[in-house]
C-alpha cells in the first residue's frame, strides 16, 4: 500500500512537467516568413525549374563525343588460301567529330538562362507577395484576439449588471425590460466573439498553407 502511495506521488509531481513540455509552439512572424520561403509548394517548384533551366543551359554548349570505329576491309573468309599479300585484305580506323556552330551554340544558351532568370524573376514576385499575405493575416489574428479580451471583458460587466438587475427587479427597482436588454447585449456581444474567432481560424488556416501545414496546425 505503501509503494502504491509512493509511486501515486512521484507522478502526480511528474504531471506538470509534462504539461509544461506540451506547451504550444509560438511561431514569430521571422519564423512564419522564412518557413513560406523554404517550405511553400509553388515557390519550391520555381526553383526547381531554375535549377533545370541552369543545367539545361550548362549542357547547351556541349559538344558531341567523337565517334570511333574500327573494322576491315576485303579480308578473307576463314581458313581460305591466300595467294597474295594484296588479299589479305585491310584494317580500317574511322573517328568522326561533329563541329557545331559556337555562335548559335551560345545564343542557345543564353536564352535557355534567361529562362531560368524568368521563373527566379517569378518566384520573388510571388515571395514578396505571400509574405505581404502573411503579415496582413499575422496582424488581423492579433487585433482580434485584442478585441476578444475586450469582448470577454464587456460579457463580464454585462453579466454583473443582469445579476443587478435581478437582483432589483423584485423590490420593484428595475423593470424586466432591462434585463431582456442585457440578455440581448449579451448575445450580441457573443456574436461578436464568434465573428473574431472566425477571423483566426481563417488566419490559421491561410498561414499554415502558406507554409505548407495541416489547415488546423495550431
Amino acid at each position: 500500500m505503501m509503494s502504491n502511495i509512493k509511486i501515486l506521488a512521484v507522478l502526480l509531481l511528474l504531471l506538470p512537467l509534462q504539461l509544461l513540455s506540451q506547451t504550444k509552439q509560438v511561431l514569430s512572424l521571422d519564423t512564419i516568413l522564412q518557413r513560406i520561403d523554404k517550405k511553400n509548394v509553388l515557390l519550391q517548384s520555381y526553383s526547381l525549374k531554375a535549377e533545370g533551366y541552369k543545367y539545361s543551359a550548362d549542357a547547351a554548349t556541349a559538344w558531341m563525343a567523337p565517334m570511333v570505329g574500327v573494322g576491315t576491309f576485303m579480308t578473307p573468309y576463314p581458313f581460305q588460301e591466300v595467294m597474295d599479300d594484296r588479299d589479305k585484305g585491310s584494317l580500317m580506323f574511322r573517328i568522326e567529330q561533329d563541329i557545331p556552330n559556337i555562335g548559335k551554340l551560345n545564343k542557345k544558351k543564353k536564352f535557355i538562362q534567361s529562362q531560368g532568370n524568368i521563373e527566379n524573376a517569378t518566384r520573388t514576385v510571388t515571395l514578396n507577395d505571400y509574405k505581404a499575405q502573411a503579415k496582413q493575416l499575422y496582424y488581423s489574428w492579433m487585433v482580434a484576439e485584442q478585441r476578444m479580451k475586450v469582448l470577454d471583458q464587456n460579457e463580464k460587466i454585462m453579466l454583473t449588471m443582469k445579476k443587478i438587475e435581478e437582483v432589483r427587479y423584485p423590490y420593484n427597482q428595475s423593470q424586466l425590460g432591462n434585463v431582456y436588454k442585457i440578455d440581448a447585449r449579451i448575445e450580441e456581444n457573443k456574436n461578436m466573439i464568434r465573428m473574431q474567432e472566425g477571423e483566426i481560424a481563417k488566419a490559421r488556416a491561410w498561414l499554415n498553407s502558406l507554409m505548407n501545414q495541416p489547415g488546423n496546425a495550431d
